[in-house]
């Protein structure tokens, strides 16, 4: 054997020994170290694939580790190796400790590698004036942030005088730098090219190197580091920030001692007095340097993404523009648009919007961790050893409190809606941190920078909306999926938002109802009303029965003409934005139903198409029922396609399915409420005040659903301008489920009335009267609506001509002597109208009270589509007997 060979052969012996020696360390040390949790896709023996699968869905992975241990703690294989995951419940136990026991400092310059990133560099200096400096003069550059935020638009973006594509990631990352910058280091130094690629680019050399590191031994790092291009400009970085920081800090310096000095007043300034104050010798100018790259890094690239995230979701949900834009107008009109802070705490709906948008796009899906300084005992026994890093699942979307909602949807203005309570205005905000709100962390070492970066955004995207319009380029329906980088969110960079200059003066909304009179139409009247979206609404009907409020003005409309008739009665009506059609004509005889209420819809449309009112039309909303066919709502469904159709599309439509509406609208007789209550009413002025059911037992004890009347206008409202709800058909009832069975002893309550003991007399069976009454039989149709559809459901032949059954047959009822006697006693004492009773529709309240069937709808496409509201039926019922007493419609009668 050639002698040469040999120290070749035994260095190569030597390492192969020292390489296994390695291994079989770091496996014992491994071991040694485990806890004794369970690994989330422990089944799966490659650990490779588990890492990677980390890498790419982290939140898929923590969600199968949180269904599978709920409360329990589990282990997820990483690249950094296991990492441990504790239930959400225990980050109180976790909060009280501050920085030193517990740092989610440390925690994040662990993940990267901070101490070869130069991340690891937690300062007194830094924090305190984060923590204290910064937040209390954040009010004072509210008016210096949007001003940068402006000359950023105005030089950086293009023109966009049509729909322009932007690169959201690029031209942003300029915006958030030099509006940091503003408050970091000064004008004009925020300005300074070289300083903001300085400071943007550190984070990227810190994120990538740092990542290309990790891929090194831990054992080859020291020498690794001077091998990874990045690491090298990261050493760079600050070289390059020093020297370009210090001719400006030499310049204060010279300034100081003159006369006439001012403070800055900014975080240079903040630094320096805090170092001076702690008397730390080690703090000089390559210090600051190096302090401004790190806070630069910890505000620049987590501002950016939320913002992005925030665009992607107006983008995805466009409904909301228009309320958010006028809000931001709104709040500033009185001072020509310029911010002050008082602006930004006032624009309460776009805090929830940012909120909601970050709940579902944090920056993490493990905000909430920690690295143990000290050794940590948990209440169930858990011990984390100094040095172990353990983080929560902070985004189960399932762990949201039920007073929130349906978590899984978006609903931007949830916590606005939260705030409304007085003893809640100031919880529920963008920066608050809460056991249910870990976005930003939770307890002493949550993210001090978190009201900075609420500014930094409200300004940002208040300037945004003022001044565009955005969507998606074409073919992106709805909000595109996010990347995932282990437990970061990422929006996807290969997405362009198309951007187009808006006026500045934002065109309000206006409205048409039809059939404003009725208990619906009054509804919706009253909700445009009360918003601040709407500047003007027109009623038509034949009659006016009420006040108007300044932005209602009324026209005498009869639908029953011809469209030419009804033009001329619409000459003086401007074009609208929406078209909310109310308007019905009852008739016995479905077809002739069918004619008379198609022919006005399509003559109304006609009539407001040949007078120039559609042309800014943006939705026509239709109120139908809930009713099966054969039912003039399908003929009026089927017109009101084909018109848009006509029209190429250029306005939507969508149709509302109520269900039992309870409400009130004066001078309107035909109302279910004003005849229950009367029935209720005059039952406590018979001589033994029983209050019988006058329907039949299997209606008492069914299921049922109402619509609340101002339920339905708030859904109609949301219908108009919500994209989701372009051209569909929804179910609109209160969202609880009820019964008689539930709602009739509070009626009696309500009343004063007493329940009979046996309130079904009859056996079950047969159909026989309330001893003392007549009752009333009915055959409804045929075939009932059902039967079409009996094969699919595996019930051929089943379903029978249906029947309605009223022991009392409350038009009879209404006739008797004594019943008379009694409402005329009662009239007389209230001063009640005569008309009330005269127009009762006791057939209607035969026909809800006499069905011998269940009739409940989902709301569920409504939820999944954004509309999140719900009415409870019995405080519906409340609110509507109070409002026909207070009218004279029903006597005031105390419980």
């Amino acid at each position: 054997m050639n002698s040469t060979r040999i120290p070749i052969l035994w260095a190569l012996a030597a390492t192969a020994v020292a390489a296994w020696a390695g291994k079989v360390i770091i496996k014992l040390l491994r071991r040694r170290n485990a806890f004794s949790v369970p690994i989330v896709g422990a089944d799966i023996d490659d650990i490779k694939a588990l890492k990677g699968r980390y890498v790419r869905e982290a939140d898929v992975l923590l969600r199968e580790g949180y269904e599978k241990f709920k409360d329990g703690i589990f282990q997820v294989e990483t690249p950094d190796g296991p990492r441990v995951f504790l239930p959400r419940k225990l980050a109180h136990e976790l909060k009280p400790f501050n920085r030193h026991e517990a740092s989610g400092m440390k925690a994040l310059a662990d993940r990267h590698i901070g101490q070869y990133t130069t991340i690891d560099h937690e300062s007194d200096v830094m924090l305190g004036a984060i923590k204290i400096d910064l937040n209390r003069n954040l009010g004072n550059f509210v008016e210096d942030v949007q001003y940068e935020v402006a000359h950023c638009f105005e030089t950086q973006f293009p023109s966009c005088n049509e729909w322009t594509p932007i690169d959201l990631h690029e031209k942003l990352l300029r915006v958030v730098a030099q509006a940091s910058a503003c408050i970091f280091v000064g004008y004009p130094m925020c300005r300074n090219e070289e300083w903001l690629e300085c400071s943007t680019k550190f984070a990227l050399d810190v994120m990538i190197g740092g990542e290309k590191l990790k891929q090194w031994h831990p054992w080859l790092r020291p020498i690794a580091q001077y091998l990874v291009p990045e690491m090298t400009r990261i050493r760079g970085d600050h070289q390059r920030a020093f020297e370009l920081l210090l001719p400006e800090l030499e310049k204060r310096s010279t300034e100081s001692h003159g006369t006439g000095f001012k403070s800055r007043n900014d975080m240079i300034e903040w630094m320096q007095q805090r170092a001076k104050k702690l008397g730390d010798k080690s703090f000089d100018s390559r210090e600051l340097a190096k302090l401004q790259m790190l806070t630069a890094t910890a505000a620049i690239h987590t501002t950016r993404l939320a913002i992005i995230h925030a665009l992607y979701d107006l983008a995805a949900r466009r409904e909301y523009i228009g309320p958010l834009r006028r809000e931001v107008l709104e709040v500033t009109k009185d001072n020509t648009s310029i911010l002050r802070k008082q602006h930004l705490t006032q624009m309460r709906k776009l805090d929830s919007f940012m909120k909601e948008s970050q709940r579902h796009n944090p920056p993490s899906v493990a905000t909430f961790q920690r690295k143990a300084m000290i050794p940590i005992n948990l209440s169930n026994g858990f011990h984390i050893p100094a040095g172990t890093i353990v983080q929560c699942n902070t985004n189960i979307l399932d762990e949201a409190p039920a007073e929130w909602g349906d978590p899984n949807v978006f609903d931007a203005f949830r916590f606005h809606k939260l705030r409304s309570k007085p003893e809640d205005s100031n919880k529920h905000q963008f920066a608050s941190t809460s056991y249910d709100s870990m976005q930003f962390g939770f307890g002493n070492d949550a993210c001090p920078g978190r009201f900075f970066a609420s500014n930094q955004i409200k300004i940002i995207l208040a300037y945004i909306l003022s001044h565009y319009d955005l969507k998606f380029e074409d073919g992106v329906v709805e909000r595109p999926r996010n990347l995932m980088f282990e437990v970061n969110v990422l929006a996807d960079p290969a997405v362009k938002v198309l951007i187009l200059d808006s006026d500045y003066e934002i065109r309000m909304l206006t409205a048409i109802v039809t059939g404003a009179t009725g208990i619906t139409g009054t509804a919706i009247v009253k909700a445009l009303v009360d918003t601040s979206e709407y500047s003007e609404v027109y009623t038509l009907s034949r009659s006016q029965k009420s006040e108007l409020h300044p932005k209602v003005k009324h026209a005498t409309l009869d639908l029953q003409q011809s469209a030419g008739e009804m033009a001329r009665s619409l000459s003086h009506i401007p074009p609208v934005t929406h078209i909310f059609f109310c308007a019905y004509l009852a008739h016995p005889d479905e077809g002739e139903a069918a004619r008379i209420n198609g022919t006005m819809l399509s003559n109304s449309l006609t009539a407001l198409k040949e007078t120039g009112k559609t042309v800014d039309l943006q939705c026509l909303v239709l109120t139908c029922g809930l009713k099966q066919p054969p039912n003039f709502y399908y003929t009026q469904q089927r017109i009101l396609e084909r018109a848009a159709e006509d029209t190429v599309n250029t306005w939507s439509w969508t149709v509302t399915y109520p269900q039992d509406v309870v409400g009130f609208a004066r001078g309107n007789f035909m109302n279910l409420m004003s005849s229950l209550g009367l029935y209720c009413a005059v039952s406590r002025e018979m001589e033994d005040s029983r209050l019988v059911f006058p329907g039949n037992k299997k209606n008492y004890l069914a299921f049922n659903d109402w619509t609340s009347a101002r339920y339905h206008a708030e859904f109609c409202l949301w219908a108009g301008t919500a994209q989701s709800a372009k051209n569909q058909r929804f179910n609109v009832v209160n969202g609880d489920v009820q019964s008689w069975q539930d709602l009739w002893p509070r009626l009696a309550k309500r009343y004063g009335c007493i329940i009979p003991d046996k309130m079904f007399p009859s056996p079950d069976g047969e159909r026989k009267a309330y001893p003392g009454y007549e009752s009333g039989i009915m055959k409804l149709h045929p075939r009932p609506p059902v039967a079409e559809v009996e094969s699919q459901l595996g019930l051929k032949d089943e379903f029978k001509q249906g029947i309605l059954y009223n022991q009392i047959d409350l038009t009879k009822w209404a006739r008797r002597p004594d019943v008379v006697k009694a409402w005329e006693s009662l009239r007389d004492r209230y001063g009640l109208e005569q008309g009330v009773w005269d127009n009762a529709t006791w057939s209607f309240l035969n026909f809800l009270l006499g069905r011998e069937y269940s009739c409940v709808a989902s709301m569920s496409k409504a939820r999944k589509m954004g509309f999140n509201k719900y009415a409870d039926t019995w405080a519906e019922f409340q609110h509507t007997l109070e409002e026909l007493e207070a009218a004279k419609m029903l006597p005031r009668i105390a419980e």
